[in-house]
């Protein structure tokens, strides 16, 4: 019997801790199979340029005027994503100058453009395919990397009117960064823009010049009751006071250079001292750059791939459900939490190294997989979560801070732990009933 009363109490435990902290759906960068063009109006003529995947082969130093050299047809192009996906967020980094011809009338240099974002539900090649327009668009993620149109965002019809967006000129004036679109989940195999230059536009060509074109998955970010947020000091002690993925107006816990067991660490949501210390051990050393405008990432611990670099975070509620954001620096890194590893290649770093911008363009928002990584609903065992770092074959592994995030349960997991307690007890009273 008490082989069976033990039985018991492991399955209603692990019923308890299911239910006070449910398994959170991952988000992420997603891939893009392929991408097409076609004439808007009549989807079977296709308006391939060749050299479309410059546009999604994530390399922003790439680029394609996506429609061939003399269209003046609207157009449209679509990603597929090789299977049905959750998606909500669209990001472009796009030439103002959209035709190539330098004295674009549309808004000073820059052409203005009229966008209609649509999803499908269809396989097959995507100019076959049925399109819907997404619902609830919105400008911007997270209230940053807002699309430059004179016409705004309508929500409704799914369009954006005499947009004027500019990636980078290349002579740091006029520069917006990546436009970001974000709209209700759809589960879709593509996602679709038709673009059209606006009337006002005199210019005899229809194009739409991208640098990279990404699809996303927002994380939806639960609702927590602590949030303690590190910055990583380098030799000059930058201080980082500016927002997170997470808040708007954080406190930041700064730690010096060569202070590697930082202790009673701030909890920003409280402005207290907690129990929360982290140990850090086997990086390379520190360094500081000028390789991007946001103090957070430009300080920060390195590790080489000949080894994996140790942050220990202790002093946390045992059993409770962590989310963990890891900054990766300017140069990002392979990061692992209980077997999970996530990569990041920071924006300035053109994806693939850290010439390409010397110093990087602004800082536009914070993007996963680019500027930070998430570890989500990291359960911490013993109080302790632990997070390794390396780099990659062509560069270290940067950390420049991070942000441990306790989970709140939500609210029906409080009605599912009082019933777990009555079949607890229950299960108690059951048990003695049989042993006597």
């Amino acid at each position: 019997m008490k082989s069976l009363h033990k039985r018991l109490n492991r399955w209603l435990a692990l019923s308890l801790l299911l239910a006070l902290y449910p398994e959170q759906a991952p988000a992420e960068k997603l891939a893009i199979s392929g991408i097409e063009l076609w004439q808007t109006s009549n989807p079977t003529i296709s308006k391939n340029r060749g050299d479309e995947g410059n546009a999604i082969d994530g390399d922003i130093t790439t680029s394609s005027y996506l429609t061939p050299g003399g269209n003046d047809d609207p157009s449209t192009f679509g990603l597929d994503l090789g299977g049905t996906t959750t998606v909500d967020h669209l990001r472009v980094a796009k030439f103002g100058d959209i035709d190539g011809n330098g004295s674009a009338p549309g808004f000073g240099t820059f052409d203005t453009m009229d966008l209609r974002i649509l999803y499908t539900t269809d396989s097959g090649p995507l100019n076959s395919r049925a399109y819907s327009p997404v619902s609830n668009l919105t400008n911007g993620v997270h209230a940053s990397e807002l699309i430059m149109s004179r016409d705004g965002v309508n929500s409704a019809a799914a369009t954006v009117g005499r947009e004027f967006h500019n990636y980078d000129s290349g002579l740091a004036v006029d520069d917006h960064g990546w436009y970001s679109l974000t709209f209700d989940d759809v589960q879709a195999t593509g996602i679709a823009v038709e673009f059209a230059k606006n009337l006002e536009n005199s210019t005899n060509f229809t194009h739409y010049r991208s640098y990279e074109i990404q699809l996303h998955d927002v994380y939806e970010q639960p609702e927590y009751d602590q949030i303690i947020n590190v910055d990583i000091n380098a030799t000059t002690g930058e201080n980082y006071n500016d927002a997170s993925p997470v808040e708007s107006a954080p406190i930041w816990n700064h730690v010096a250079n060569g202070n590697d067991n930082p202790s009673n660490l701030i909890d920003s949501l409280s402005n207290t001292a907690t129990g929360v210390s982290l140990s850090m051990s086997g990086a390379n050393g520190r360094n500081d750059t000028t390789w991007s405008d946001n103090n957070l990432l430009e300080d920060y611990l390195f590790r080489d791939s000949n080894g994996v670099a140790n942050v220990l975070i202790d002093g946390l509620r045992d059993g409770a459900l962590y989310d963990i954001y890891v900054y990766t620096g300017v140069e990002g890194g392979l990061y692992t939490i209980d077997g999970e590893t996530l990569a990041a290649a920071y924006e300035s770093t053109g994806e693939t190294n850290n010439t390409t911008y010397n110093p990087g363009p602004p800082f536009d928002a914070w993007i996963e997989g680019e500027n930070h990584v998430i570890f989500k609903g990291v359960t911490s065992s013993g109080g302790q979560i632990l997070l390794t770092y390396t780099g990659t074959s062509t560069l270290p592994g940067n950390f420049a801070g991070l942000t441990i995030a306790q989970v709140v349960p939500e609210p029906g997991a409080v009605t599912l732990w009082m019933l777990g307690g009555v079949l607890l007890l229950a299960g108690i009273s059951i048990c003695r009933k049989q042993v006597k």
